[in-house]
């Protein structure tokens, strides 16, 4: 009898243990990073990607996860190789270009690895050069390796215009 009683316990729990969709683990991830239960968040995303790897959500579950290791638990190693993923796998996906613009972002500010990040944001404005980003590409390299309070400093400053360069003189 005792036997019987086992085989239909492990079968209730077989039945009532169904396999939640990637829908499911999104908003479960979803829902729990909005209650600062980045944990879990991470646990519902990463389980979105194990199980569902071609799910329309993967991209923005890697991006998901690629955000709290950066901005929560300062996993910048992590947070890139998500957003790596994201460039490779789902190349044609809304976030790709956000996530190759945060590759250059962060090893220029957080590791101080000029050399990545400039080959970062170069492959962001080749794979993405009419994105609206592409400025804010275009300047990253630009200053690179710059000290940004001097970079600060010389955007809050007028322009200056030498009598050559302003056309209201030309004509005098």
């Amino acid at each position: 009898m005792s036997k019987l009683l086992t085989i239909l316990l492990c079968l209730a729990l077989v039945v009532s243990c169904k396999k939640l969709t990637d829908e499911d683990l999104w908003n479960n991830g979803v829902e729990a990073q909005k209650a600062n239960k980045f944990d879990e968040s991470l646990q519902n995303y990463q389980q979105l990607l194990d199980d569902y790897p071609k799910s329309p959500k993967a991209p923005e579950a890697l991006f998901a996860i690629g955000s709290i290791c950066q901005d929560q638990r300062r996993d910048i190693y992590r947070a890139i190789g998500c957003y790596r993923r994201i460039v490779q796998e789902f190349p044609t996906n809304a976030t790709a270009s956000g996530a190759q613009f945060l590759i250059g972002f962060l090893y220029n500010n957080e590791l101080k690895n000029l050399d990545s990040a400039k080959i970062a944001y170069e492959d962001f404005l080749r794979i993405y050069p009419d994105n609206p980003m592409a400025p804010s590409a275009r300047f990253e390299l630009e200053n690179l390796g710059k000290d940004p309070n001097l970079i600060m400093d010389l955007k809050s400053r007028p322009i200056v215009k030498t009598p050559e360069q302003n056309p209201k003189n030309l004509h005098k």
